[in-house]
């Protein structure tokens, strides 16, 4: 009942977003696609899920002429890909095919790689390399193994082993470390993955952090709280401050006495030291560390 009842509307809505080609589209599949996962809901429910799924449909159209015969999609698209294989047949005269494959999910149910904790990119201009390889490094411990499977070419034995790492030493994140080096490598090629391993050692395993280059130290820091300070004027003391790390420069003084601040990885030891032109790495930053988690940068002017 309801849904010969939207059906009119659903008309409506579909000529006013595609035009004539619009009536090309089968209704009754499209209502459905919609009515059953929302129940009966309310008008702007059906309006927002209506012009989502004829766009999807119709936006096949677009790409025919450049020779589309096979999509490839989820399989919670797969009511939307038949509509377009549907609509191009009557639009255009064309047979075209879809494909559907398992949507990958992690342990809490919740889809992979999307909205739901984060999308990931392949274009570095969208998600840098440094993210990417810090997207897969922080995979839970339930979903690595899978994902080695899955993502990765490497072979039965070595995820096996890297199984009965995450088993009995999973604090070392042996596969996940494996996951992430190995996507990496396979997208963004070889070199980046270089850079991206000398990164995470200068941030966070005591490498050298001046031999970074400005893009990637700007990658790597792209997500750190920071501050802007003067150079030669700005003391230690008002990094921890600006950063938020002390409350105020007392404080600040005294966790810098007991050596518990660094600059660019090397403990600071003056409380009252100042930044100056030895601080500035690539791009005019430093590096602040409290203590052994509380890291961040401050931009030197």
């Amino acid at each position: 009942m309801i849904r010969m009842a939207l059906r009119p509307i659903a008309v409506i809505l579909i000529e006013g977003h595609v035009g004539h080609r619009g009536r090309g589209i089968v209704i009754q599949p499209v209502i459905a696609l919609i009515v059953y996962p929302h129940g009966e809901g309310g008008g702007a429910e059906f309006h927002k899920g209506m012009v989502l799924i004829v766009g999807q449909i119709h936006g096949l159209l677009h790409v025919v002429g450049a020779g589309l015969a096979l999509e490839i999609g989820g399989n919670d698209q797969w009511g939307n890909m038949v509509g377009g294989v549907d609509l191009i047949r009557k639009v255009e005269g064309v047979d075209t095919h879809v494909m559907t494959t398992p949507i990958i999910t992690k342990a809490d149910g919740t889809k992979f790689g999307k909205s739901e904790g984060g999308a990931i990119w392949l274009d570095p201009e969208m998600m840098t390399p440094y993210a990417f390889y810090q997207f897969w490094l922080q995979v839970a411990d339930e979903d690595v193994v899978r994902f080695l499977k899955i993502f990765t070419f490497k072979s039965r034995e070595e995820i096996e082993a890297l199984a009965l790492e995450v088993a009995e030493r999973p604090h070392q994140r042996a596969a996940q470390k494996a996951l992430a080096a190995s996507v990496t490598e396979l997208v963004h090629g070889a070199d980046q993955l270089e850079r991206v391993l000398a990164a995470t050692q200068a941030l966070w395993g005591g490498g050298d952090i001046r031999d970074l280059d400005e893009a990637t130290l700007a990658a790597a820091t792209a997500d750190l709280p920071r501050a802007s300070l003067t150079l030669g004027e700005s003391t230690v003391a008002d990094a921890l401050v600006a950063l938020g790390f002390e409350k105020g420069k007392t404080a600040a003084r005294r966790t810098i006495s007991s050596g518990g601040a660094s600059v660019n990885n090397v403990k600071v030891e003056d409380p009252e030291a100042v930044f100056g032109e030895n601080d500035l790495l690539a791009g005019g930053l430093a590096l602040i560390r409290k203590g052994r988690k509380n890291l961040a940068v401050v931009e030197l002017h």
